[in-house]
Order: structure tokens, then sequence, then C-alpha cells
């Protein structure tokens, strides 16, 4: 956020159906964020609703983008790749430069994924990773910014270390930092694990196939879809079922020793950010209400897989929904 300009007062633009992280990362510079809907197939952004949005809700003052209500500049889009499907970034990226926008991409969850033949993360001019534990690979926490701008990212670097003079014999700094420094015995583990990424994505990808066949002929569930311009790292392997359906289904794996959890919640309905702006967000809520990510680790083996894959379908064969 401050590498792209953003601060206090600003507006950024995104998703509503990410995870908190973004969401807190413009609170935290003073900005401020404005959420959006999201599209069914892919679960991404729906640019076209976003650019709707804009134009209805500000206004040109002065060469800047103007909140209505708020009077406050629109300063950035923050593009969130979902689950390991890359965003519509070139449709992003299109609408930004036209309203003069800074564009960031939260490409935390799709380290691997591509948007044609361009990696996530590497599309707009400041991106970032996560190498949570969770992720395709992790150095135990921490992430990483990738940077076009190399005056953007020598001022990241320096931000990351107390934003200390460079040369200064004496303990100086030009600005408040962070301290954001990655261990060396953190680097280590990334490195190892980065010499497997190919193997983790395949078998990641390999996993969503597996999953997709074991659910093609059940119509109360809806798989994971991929576009055509894109390459999906399948992160997080999500389904969604039917209104009303997750939670028994959820109770149900449970008691077979299978650990589920719900899709996050949309933001203009958490806590900590219900009172920021949002437009109608109809299609994020029925995927926040119906998703439910099943385990996806690299490490298990198909017999596992094809179990949880039959419990699932035995618990939605005797649970009361429409299988029209």
């Amino acid at each position: 956020m401050i590498v792209s300009g953003i601060g206090p007062g600003d507006e950024v633009l995104l998703p509503t159906l990410t995870y908190v992280a973004p969401a807190n990362a413009v609170r935290w510079v003073g900005a401020y964020p404005v959420f959006l809907d999201v599209e069914s197939q892919f679960r991404q952004l729906d640019v076209g609703r976003a650019g709707d949005f804009m134009r209805r809700e500000y206004r040109q003052t002065d060469g800047e983008l103007r909140n209505r209500r708020s009077g406050r500049r629109l300063k950035a889009i923050l593009a969130v790749d979902l689950l390991g499907h890359p965003c519509d970034m070139k449709a992003v990226m299109d609408l930004a430069t036209s309203l003069g926008l800074q564009v960031i991409e939260d490409a935390a969850e799709a380290l691997g994924a591509k948007v044609g033949d361009r990696m996530a993360g590497s599309l707009a001019p400041v991106s970032i990773l996560s190498f949570n534990a969770n992720k395709m690979i992790t150095t135990g926490g921490g992430g990483m910014l990738l940077c076009h701008d190399d005056k953007a990212a020598g001022r990241a670097r320096s931000l990351a270390s107390h934003a200390k003079v460079p040369g200064s014999a004496i303990y100086q700094h030009d600005e408040v930092g962070f301290n954001y420094i990655m261990a060396s015995a953190q680097a280590a583990l990334g490195l190892s694990q980065l010499e497997r990424f190919d193997e983790f994505l395949g078998r990641k990808r390999a996993i969503a196939a597996r999953y997709a066949e074991a659910f093609d002929d059940e119509p109360t569930i809806t798989v994971p879809q991929e576009a055509n311009w894109a390459f999906a790292s399948h992160w997080l392997y999500t389904i969604h079922v039917p209104t009303g359906a997750r939670e028994a289904l959820i109770d149900s794996l449970a008691q077979d020793g299978i650990e589920t959890r719900p899709i996050f919640e949309c933001m203009h309905r958490v806590i900590a950010h219900r009172k920021a702006q949002a437009d109608d967000c109809p299609v994020a809520e029925e995927l926040s209400d119906t998703g439910i990510c099943l385990p996806c680790s690299t490490d298990l083996e198909d017999p596992e897989l094809d179990e949880v894959a039959g419990a699932v379908l035995s618990a939605l064969a005797v649970a009361d929904v429409d299988r029209s």
C-alpha cells in the first residue's frame, strides 16, 4: 500500500469475498476499503460491475475520482486472486488505466497460477505472495513483495528494515519503518520448498481433478471452474452446496474424522469492516454462505481423497436438499 502511494483518506476498491488480510492492509495505512461483488463462475472480482459502480458512485474532480458520498479520493484497485484462480488482471488493468488508478495484485493464494502465459503476481506494478504455513510453499510465515519499479522495490526494502538510512554509521532513519525482515532459516526453508514447487503444484491440480471427477454426477455440488484464459493452482479446493446444507455437511464430515471449513466471510459482513462502503454483493454473499473447503494437502493420497468425496456424497444423499 505504501509503495503504491496509498495513504490516509484514500479509498481502495477490492472484492468482498476474500480473506481479511487485504482489507486490513488498506486500513493500516489510514485508507478506506470499498467492497465489491464477485462473478459466480470463477469467484473473482466482477470487473464489469466494478466499472459500473465507479461510474455511479464517483465523479471526476480536478483529474481525480471522488466518492460522491464521502468526498474521498479513489486511489487504487486491489485485485485478489481467490483460492488459487487468478483474477482477470487484463480487465482490471485496462479499467484502472482508463481511470488513472493504481493496481495492486494480492496473489497470496495463487503462486503458480497464470493469466495466459503470465504468472499471477507479475501483472500489476506491485503484487504480493504469501509463504504462510498453509500456502503452496512455506517459510513458516511471511511473504514476498513483487515490484516492477526499482525505486518502489528499494523503498520497500528500506521500510522492511526499519527505514535505516543506507550506509549510516549511526542509527539514522528517514521515515517510520517496520521490522519485516525474513530470518535466514526461514529463507532456507523457502528455498528448499521452492525446489519441490512443481511437484506441489502438480499435486494440487491432480487433487482438484480427482475431486471434480468424483462429484461430476452430483447436481447439488458446484465444483471450481477454470477460465480458458487461466491456469489455476487450486490452492484451496472449495465446493458449493445448496443453501442451508453446509453446516450439516461440515458436522457429518467431522463425525467421520474429516476436517473441513467454510469459505471466507464477506468483508462487508465482518465486524471489523462492516461500516465500510460496499456495493450490493448478492453473488459473493451466496458463495460465502454455501462454500466449503475440503482437505487438499499435497501429502494426501488418492484413497484418502476418495474417502472424503464418498463421505460428502453420502452426507448429501441423506440431506433434505433440492436435487433438481
